[in-house]
């Protein structure tokens, strides 16, 4: 069965605007990943999750708290 040139340039045009659809939404995604600050603690008893008293105590903090991290360069994460 052969192909009309019409239909091959309408598949075409269909290819390109996939592709440009896709590289759209892949910026898209990549820039809300990096805008948006969000983080979940998904370990089973939330290792990396503050408790409510020390979030109580740092909402009434009126200045930035600084947080130094001092980790071996052997640990696995």
């Amino acid at each position: 069965m052969k192909v009309s040139t019409q239909s091959q340039l309408r598949f075409r045009l269909q290819q390109v605007a996939f592709y440009v659809l896709l590289i759209m939404a892949i910026v898209l995604l990549s820039k809300l990943a990096i805008t948006t600050n969000q983080t979940y603690d998904l370990t089973a008893n939330n290792q990396h999750s503050l408790s409510d008293s020390s979030l109580k105590i740092l909402q009434t903090l009126n200045t930035p708290v600084a947080v130094n991290v001092f980790v071996s360069p052997d640990y696995e994460y």
